[in-house]
């Protein structure tokens, strides 16, 4: 990775100016190989979850490394994240592909994982983490989540919770605390 180009990412405090040099960094596509990347050619059988603006993200990268299905993690280009590689049965269409990244997505709700990096095909910009955690023993998930309706979104009209946001947030910090003992 380039060192220099993500500490310049993590010190620059202008969000603007931070999104232009992040694009200038290398990104890999873990799901597999692609041409014209939309057309998979060799799946990887990798899925990478992306967990942002995360208060405290060594702690976040220490409980992702007790679950048995995390094979690498590490802290994002901005500094304020994770990004963590699952592996996943080897799929070629995108349909199968969702089905196992939702099941990710609902094994790790508690940590409030991306849901937008579905794709088998999405970009992930390097970083540089010297402690990226890699766990070669890591295993395969293999839940899917199927379903047949159509995802509600969320917008002031028709929110997802009944709870307002300060009330998720002190369950978010309870669950927190009783978890982990601090907060």
């Amino acid at each position: 990775a380039n060192y220099d180009l993500v500490t310049s990412i993590r010190e620059t405090t202008d969000r603007a100016a931070r999104g232009e040099l992040k694009k200038t960094l290398s990104a890999v596509t873990f799901g597999g190989t692609f041409k014209e990347r939309k057309k998979i050619e060799d799946p990887s059988g990798l899925a990478c979850l992306d967990f942002d603006k995360v208060v405290d993200p060594g702690g976040l990268k220490e409980l992702l490394k007790t679950s048995k299905y995390i094979l690498a993690c590490w802290l994002s280009p901005s500094g304020n994240g994770i990004k963590a590689l699952a592996k996943v049965p080897l799929v070629i269409s995108q349909g199968r592909y969702t089905e196992y990244y939702k099941g990710l997505l609902q094994h790790y709700a508690e940590l409030n994982p991306d849901p937008s990096t579905k794709d088998i095909n999405r970009l992930c910009f390097e970083s540089y983490d010297p402690s990226l955690y890699l766990n070669l023993d890591s295993k395969v998930f293999d839940k899917r989540v199927i379903s047949n309706f159509v995802e509600q979104k969320r917008s002031v009209e028709n929110p997802i919770s009944n709870h307002g946001e300060g009330a998720t947030i002190r369950k978010i910090c309870t669950w927190w605390k009783r978890k982990f003992g601090f907060y």
